[in-house]
This record gives C-alpha cells, structure tokens and sequence, in this order.
C-alpha cells in the first residue's frame, strides 16, 4: 500500500471495490495571527471600508469637488483626550507638557480629562504616533486629508457628519472651551466617528507646501461656515494654537 498525502482543495473520485466514492479534502487550516488586547490608554478605531468618496466641494478654502478612491484602514473615532495624551507625558519625561492648557505638574486638568487635547504641534503629534507605536506593537499614526475627510463626510459627500443639513446640536461650536469628547452623539459621522467637526481642529499628515501641513474641522469658536467636513486650513508643523488637536489612524495589519 501506498501512503499518500494530499494537501488544498481537491475534489475526486475513487475507484474501489465498492464502487465509486466522492471524496474531498479540506485546505489545512491557516494559522490565526493572534490579537493584541488594547492597552488601557490605547484609542478605539473604527474600520473605513475600502472604495470611492467625494471629496472637496469647490467652494473657497476646500479643493475642487472630486472621487477618490482609499483602501480600508481604522480611525480613531475620536479626538486623542487629555487622558490619552497623559500617559504619553508620564512615560516620555523629555516630551514637553501642554501650555496654556492648564496642565499642572505634568498632568492636564481633572475636569477635563475626557476633553481633546490641545496646543499640542504636528511635531508633538507625531511623536505621540511614534511612543504609540511602539509601546503597542501596532503601527499609529496621522491621517492623511483624504482619509480624515473620508471618515467625517462618508462616501456621499454630505457637508457635514451627520448630513447637509446644519444642526447646532451635531457639534460644540461658537462656543468659548472644548467639551468632552463623547458630548455630541447626534455628531456621529456614517463611520460612527466623533468630534469630526467642531470642539478642536485636526493636524492631518497631508502638507500645504514645504512649511505648512493641513488641519481639518474647524473649532470650537468657529461658525457653521468653517465646520465643513471638506473645509481645510494649515499650520506650521510646530504651531502649538490652543484650539487644535489630533485623531490617530491605526494601520492595517
């Protein structure tokens, strides 16, 4: 007798003394790569599903209305807080704190824990991706525009997160502080992100020119004008402005 083994997808027959027999033989098993539970001070992210969205609208300070096509990755679904940022500041004793944001002894304000955090640079940002990263094992880091937006506006290209239609209950705006996070429910973007538009502007990985990168989604002193999901402003990678923020996007593994 021969010992024989066959291995993938394989449908057959077999003559024996018997008769016929169908016969088929199951692919192995692929290994499962195991998950890495989410650390205490890690965000949560949201999958953006791969495909085509409008992005822009031609009106001034936003490109020209267009298709763009993105591959499927994950997005916080809200602003880094103050709490997140903290363990940053607390592990990384040379990373500079916050000014004027009311930190004191390195930690930010207890009644404001759960609020984005703010005067932070794209440079201090991006450190943060990096401390991230590594204390993860998962890859971090900022959004481009066009993933940003896509995340805010949907694939439909609706002005704002929850429809074009403005609501003055979809956001914190014209208003004179940050309010937590998870303030606005009725905010929530076609992805289920928060905070997209309104409380504090975004840094994006997307650069104006040579000495600028693009933030996205107006604050909270801004009017409904500046609160477009396409409406784009810019900065100086070391700008530290009081009103603006960060969301991270997690890499698909």
């Amino acid at each position: 007798m021969t010992d024989t083994t066959i291995a993938g997808n394989v449908q057959g027959l077999i003559q024996n003394n018997s008769g016929t027999v169908n016969i088929t033989y199951a692919a192995p098993p692929q290994p499962v790569k195991p998950q890495i539970p989410l650390l205490p001070y890690e965000p949560k992210t949201v999958c953006i599903a791969a495909g085509t969205f409008i992005m822009g609208s031609g009106e001034p300070n936003e490109l020209p209305r267009q298709e763009v096509n993105l591959p499927d990755y994950y997005l916080a679904q809200y602003p880094t807080t103050q709490r997140e940022y903290a363990e940053f500041i607390k592990q990384v004793p040379t990373q500079e704190v916050p000014k004027n944001a009311g930190w004191q002894l390195r930690r930010p304000p207890e009644n404001k824990v759960d609020h984005p955090v703010i005067s932070v640079s794209w440079e201090d940002a991006q450190a943060y991706c990096r401390w991230l990263s590594q204390m993860t094992g998962r890859v971090y880091r900022l959004p481009s525009e066009a993933e940003w937006e896509k995340a805010a506006r949907g694939q439909d290209g609706r002005l704002y997160p929850w429809g074009n239609d403005w609501r003055a209950d979809g956001c914190n705006c014209q208003s004179n502080d940050t309010t937590p996070v998870t303030a606005y429910p009725l905010g929530e973007s076609p992805y289920h992100c928060y905070d997209m538009v309104g409380n504090v502007s975004e840094w994006t990985n997307t650069p104006l020119d040579e000495e600028n990168y693009i933030h996205k989604g107006g604050t909270f002193r801004d009017e409904p004008s500046k609160l477009h999901g396409s409406y784009r402003a810019a900065a100086a990678p070391s700008s530290r402005f009081s009103r603006r923020g960060f969301r991270v996007l997690l890499e698909k593994e």
